[in-house]
C-alpha cells in the first residue's frame, strides 16, 4: 500500500491550523483532561502530515550503506557512548520541551489574570506562524516543488 504524498504547501497549512488549536486550546477549553486529549490527536495530526510531507520517494542506499560503515566500524565503548549521548539529547530536548509548554502555559494564564481577551490565542498565532514557516524552509539540496 502507498501513502500520498502531502505538498509542502499544506503541510504548512495544516501545521499552521494545528498548532494554533494546539496553543489557544486553554481559551476554548476548560477541562484539563479533554484539553490534554485534544492536543494529543493534535499533535497525531501534525506528525502525520510531516511524515507524509517529508518521506522520500524512494530512500537513498548510499547514505543507509555510509550509515552502517560508520556506526559498524565503531568500536563497543563508542557504540556505548554514542548511545548515551543519543538518550542525552532526547532526554534534554524532552526536558526543554516540556519547560517551554509550561512557560507558554503560564504566560497565557498571566494575560488571561491581567484581562486580556483570547490571552492564549494570540501567542498561538505567533506559534501557529512560525511552525508554518518551518514547514517552508527548503532544505539544503531538497528540490520538490513547493
Amino acid at each position: 500500500m502507498s501513502l500520498p504524498s502531502v505538498s509542502r504547501r499544506t503541510s504548512a497549512v495544516v501545521t499552521f491550523v494545528a498548532t494554533t488549536a494546539y496553543y489557544a486550546s486553554p481559551d476554548v477549553v476548560r477541562s484539563r483532561r479533554t484539553r490534554t486529549r485534544l492536543k494529543g490527536g493534535l499533535v497525531g495530526v501534525i506528525s502525520v502530515v510531516s511524515l507524509l510531507e517529508a518521506r522520500p520517494d524512494r530512500p537513498d542506499p548510499e547514505t543507509s550503506d555510509a550509515v552502517e560503515e560508520v556506526l559498524g566500524s565503531l568500536t563497543g565503548r563508542e557504540q556505548a557512548a554514542l548511545g548515551a549521548v543519543a538518550v542525552g539529547v532526547v532526554v534534554g530536548g524532552a526536558l526543554a520541551v516540556r519547560a517551554a509548554e509550561r512557560w507558554i502555559f503560564a504566560h497565557g494564564e498571566r494575560r488571561r489574570a491581567s484581562g486580556k481577551r483570547l490571552a492564549h490565542t494570540v501567542p498561538a498565532l505567533a506559534l501557529g506562524a512560525v511552525g508554518a514557516a518551518t514547514v517552508l524552509v527548503p532544505w539544503p539540496g531538497d528540490r520538490r516543488p513547493a
